[in-house]
């Protein structure tokens, strides 16, 4: 194997070990903002805000590795 097929290789798992990190940690963040936040309104834009913005910068470093 080459070492581009190496390169590549560790950067697919490393993608998919940040997808797992960023799910763990979404999960983690939901369960707070649900358990403790105080107004309901600030909360649901908090959240779409957060999934919003980091959403596409996990799709575009997918794309990124995916494509190199």
């Amino acid at each position: 194997m080459s070492y581009t097929g190496d390169l590549t290789t560790l950067l697919t798992l490393g993608f998919y070990v940040l997808a797992i990190f960023y799910v763990i940690f979404s999960v983690i963040l939901y369960y707070h903002w649900m358990q403790y936040a105080v107004d309901a309104r600030v909360r649901n834009l908090s959240l779409a805000v957060y999934f919003l913005a980091t959403i596409p910068l996990l799709g575009l470093v997918g794309v990124m590795i995916f494509v190199a």
